[in-house]
């Protein structure tokens, strides 16, 4: 009975596992560029070994996402995966936090208090925004991954841990230790294993599988059925240079898939996020000839309202006819109408 129950235990083990891996790991980063294959093939390297790793990119290019599935499907993925934005905690307060301290260690310690490294202890800590610790903390760090020992602020005893360390930055590492404004010795330690994340302008041939993913996911929590963008509204997304990169398209499919009320999302929902050219730089035909869609791609949002106004006029204040020349729903017409504050009746005069 005994041996039972515990090829249950195992067998439960072995499915929870196998959910977390589901849920973070490296299946779950979408991609397919030749550029994040190069990110993937790094990553499962990174999976077999236990050394330091180094995540390199810019803001919102999923650093989080690769630390996250580096650990669940590494050897430590029973243990904790903890994370800390190192510069949104207080300078004070940071050695307090990874450390931990001691009653009495400072004013307001009324107890003992286990850090960061701690609660990491068998598993991986995610220290995000590297370059944001201080010269004094980077040295006590670099203690903590040399001999695998920390002490508490206000202690007087060190102690073992055996702790990962992920650590992830936006800023360019070696030219601050150039500049004296990063250790040397933490940089070398941090840089064993360096991975660099492309940004999403230059793997724009995966827009089509993000975009794709995050409706699925927007459509699962807001409990919606749109089927996927048009054909203009991605062209409008692939030619956008993404400066927060993933995390910002991300943003810009929830914002347009809660707006939009068809089966698609055309590219009006994402003309106020993303911007285009000038009015002046229009070429003829005027715009209240085109289609609505064509004719977004030629203006700004600002511009928009001109060429409502023009639709408008031509048939005079007939939305019903407007839209349908538009190539829109009459309903998203008078959306768009209100968005913008103009009056139908205004071009019946």
């Amino acid at each position: 009975e005994k041996a039972l129950e515990h090829k249950r235990l195992l067998e439960r083990a072995e499915f929870l596992q196998r959910e977390v891996e589901d849920e973070y790991g490296l299946g779950r980063i979408v991609g397919s560029s030749p550029s994040m294959q190069a990110v993937y093939a790094l990553a499962r390297k990174a999976i077999e070994s236990d050394a330091t790793i180094l995540l390199l990119g810019e803001s919102g290019t999923g650093k989080e996402l690769f630390a996250k599935a580096i650990h669940y499907s590494g050897r430590r993925c029973r243990h904790r995966f903890v994370a800390i934005n190192c510069g949104a905690i207080p300078k004070d307060l940071m050695e307090s936090e990874l450390f931990g301290h001691v009653k009495g260690a400072f004013s307001g310690a009324t107890a003992d208090k286990a850090g960061l490294f701690d609660e990491a202890d068998g598993g991986s800590l995610f220290l995000d925004e590297i370059s944001e610790l201080n010269l004094d903390l980077q040295v006590k760090i670099n203690r903590a991954i040399q001999e695998r020992e920390i002490r508490s602020v206000g202690g007087t005893r060190d102690r073992s841990v055996d702790v990962r360390i992920i650590a992830a930055t936006n800023a360019d590492l070696l030219d601050l230790t150039r500049q004296g404004l990063f250790r040397e010795d933490l940089y070398y330690r941090l840089n064993v294993f360096p991975i660099q994340i492309p940004p999403l302008r230059e793997r724009r041939e995966d827009i089509p599988l993000l975009v794709e993913h995050f409706l699925a996911k927007c459509n699962r929590r807001e409990g919606k059925r749109i089927r996927g963008v048009t054909p203009a509204a991605l062209d409008l997304l692939m030619s956008y240079d993404w400066p927060g990169n993933v995390r910002e398209l991300e943003n810009a499919v929830e914002r347009a898939l809660i707006l939009a009320d068809g089966p698609t999302i055309g590219p009006e929902f994402f003309a106020q996020h993303i911007g285009h050219k000038s009015l002046s730089d229009m070429p003829s035909p005027p715009l209240a000839d085109l289609p609505y869609h064509e004719a977004l791609g030629r203006i700004t949002a600002d511009g928009l309202r001109e060429y409502f106004t023009g639709l408008l006029r031509r048939y005079r204040g007939n939305v019903t006819k407007a839209a349908a020349h538009a190539g829109i729903e009459r309903e998203s017409l008078h959306r768009l109408l209100r968005q913008y504050g103009i009056d139908p009746d205004e071009a019946r005069k």
